[in-house]
């Protein structure tokens, strides 16, 4: 059901740094279930230990302001997470 993309763990690392660029998923992605297959498939690898993804830092809700300024600052080396 998908269009040919690569999904080894490789090419999905490589496709997460565009991700960085503001490339989307739903940019490769047709339909709500090929979303869904994809979603299911790069969930594996992380079970499986083959794609780490690194959390830099939590902000609360209350700490709002304060996630935009850290990612603008530059200093972000992960993801940055606000927690609800």
């Amino acid at each position: 059901m998908t269009r040919g993309l690569d999904r080894t763990p490789s090419a999905l690392k490589k496709s997460i740094v565009r991700t960085i660029e503001q490339v989307k998923l739903n940019d490769y992605v047709a339909t709500r279930e090929e979303l869904l297959e994809i979603a299911k498939e790069v969930f594996t690898w992380v079970k499986e230990g083959k794609l780490n993804i690194v959390i830099d830092r939590v902000f609360e809700l209350e700490q709002v302001r304060a996630a935009p300024e850290y990612l603008e600052n530059g200093g972000a080396k992960g993801k940055v997470l606000l927690k609800l």
